[in-house]
């Protein structure tokens, strides 16, 4: 069954590779179309002040 496999994986990686050296316009005729990323409005954090803050002792 694993010999059996193996010369089917060896076959389809085959013809892969033929069919994209021979037609490759029909191979990248229909390119992935991933989702566009939704854009999200963020605010900027207000400013802190880097003295003075109560976890410091002092």
């Amino acid at each position: 069954m694993t010999t059996y496999l193996n010369r089917l994986a060896w076959f389809a990686a085959l013809l892969t590779i033929i069919a994209w050296a021979f037609v490759p316009r029909a191979a990248m005729a229909y390119p992935v179309m991933f989702p566009s990323v939704p854009a999200v409005d963020t605010l900027p954090l207000p400013p802190v002040p880097s003295t003075n803050t109560p976890d410091r002792e002092g």
